[in-house]
């Protein structure tokens, strides 16, 4: 058992290693604005790092902005005085549909309704 604890532990070390690595030539490649290459192929060069870092940011503001959207509909159903406890549950479920609320969000928020 011990020689497989090690054996992972020195596959954890290589891993870590590697990742160190890599991020040590994007930020080189980022800071002096320069492509690094090993053996022809290219590493790290900063259009990509700016290409990632661009997704990144795109990708957090649609998940934000797709929270945003959750929320305001959540606490329009909810606050609704003109339909009853069932076609909000209804309504609650149709979100869960389109994927923005979670199985256990839209149980939750079931149950708080049903009180």
């Amino acid at each position: 058992m011990e020689g497989i604890s090690v054996f992972f532990f020195v596959i954890f070390l290589l891993g870590a290693m590697f990742l160190f690595m890599f991020l040590m030539y994007a930020l080189i490649a980022k800071v002096f604005n320069t492509r690094i290459t090993y053996r022809g192929s290219s590493i790290a060069d900063p259009d990509t790092l700016n290409m990632i870092s661009s997704l990144i940011k795109n990708k957090s503001i649609e998940v934000v902005d797709k929270l945003k959207i959750k929320k305001q509909q959540v606490i329009e159903i909810i606050e609704n005085k003109s339909i009853d406890k069932v076609a909000k549950v209804q309504k609650l479920a149709e979100l869960k549909e389109k994927g923005l609320l979670t199985e256990e969000e839209f149980v939750q928020l079931k149950k708080e309704l049903l009180k």
